[in-house]
Order: C-alpha cells, then structure tokens, then sequence
C-alpha cells in the first residue's frame, strides 16, 4: 500500500486545472504510466463539485460516494451521481459506481437520519458496500496528527470498518 497525502497545494488544483485543455482529463493521463503498477489507486477528493472531482471520476474505474448521515450530504451524493451521469452521456467516463458508503453512523436516533439510511440501502441495495462506518472521534484524531485511521487506530472499529468495505468492493 502506497499513501500519497493531501497538502496544501492541493487547494490551488482546481485554479490550475481550469487553465488546462481537455482538462477533465488531466488526472486520467498522469496516472496512466502507473496504473499496471497497483491493484487499485484510491483517489480521495473533498466533498465539492470541481475540477479536482471531475478529474477524479473521469480517471476512475469505479467509485464511492461517502455520505454522512445529514441532508445536506445526502443530496451532495446526489449531486456527484448526476455529474458522473453527464460525463459518461458526453464520453468521459465509463466508471462504476460501487454504492454510497454511511459515514459517521449511530443507531440513528432521529427520523431523519433513519429516513436517509433506509433510502441509501433501498436504492442501492444490489451494490457491494453494506458496511456502515461508526460514528467516532478517531478519524479525526488521525487526520489532525497526520495519519491515516489504519495507522494510528489499526485495531479500532472504525479502521475494522473501513477495511471490510474494501474487501467488499476489490
């Protein structure tokens, strides 16, 4: 497992791709001299629609939508599903999509979020990924030193989690 972390360049990505020609296909050809090298390139992209995100989806063979147990997630997945719907209408991209990944479970103690999970697993229900991630402080934890949940929590249920959804979906 190779592990490339973000910095803070990676916020200036979606000012240079914007110059760049065909740029929805920029990420696509960096990582083709590397693709027959892995098994599988994880690309992790924050939560907005930009170019970063469209490079990310046209360069990937499959994808995951992670959506935390709010609306405002929820329809933020919907919104990625309806982009990666255009760019294969215009031939950008054949990518799969694998399901949406629960995050920041609880046993929901609302309506709504009930209302979202039972939504999420009905439309989905014939896709790979049944895990739900827990709700914890961990993830953060992690990110705030630097590190993955895998390396500073491997034996925690979070990291359990996030290793049984990648079983699920390689």
């Amino acid at each position: 497992v190779f592990y490339i972390e973000a910095d803070s360049r990676l916020a200036k990505a979606h000012q240079i791709l914007s110059d760049k020609i065909s740029r929805e296909s920029v990420l696509r050809e960096i990582l083709k001299p590397v693709r027959g090298k892995f098994d599988t390139i994880l690309i992790d992209t924050p939560p907005t629609v930009d170019n970063l995100t469209v490079n990310a989806i046209t360069a990937s063979t499959a994808f995951v939508v992670p959506c935390d147990m709010s609306i405002d997630a929820f329809l933020g997945a919907e919104t990625i599903l309806t982009l990666v719907e255009q760019l294969r209408s215009k031939g950008h991209t054949q990518t799969k999509f694998l399901g949406t990944l629960l995050c920041g479970y609880e046993k929901p103690n609302s309506k709504l979020a009930r209302q979202i999970r039972d939504i999420i697993k009905d439309e989905y229900a014939d896709l790979p990924i049944k895990t739900l991630i827990p709700a914890t402080v961990k993830v953060a934890e992690a990110a705030a030193e630097g590190l993955t949940p895998f390396q500073m929590f491997p034996t925690h249920q979070v990291t359990k989690a996030y290793e049984r959804v990648i079983q699920s979906i390689t």
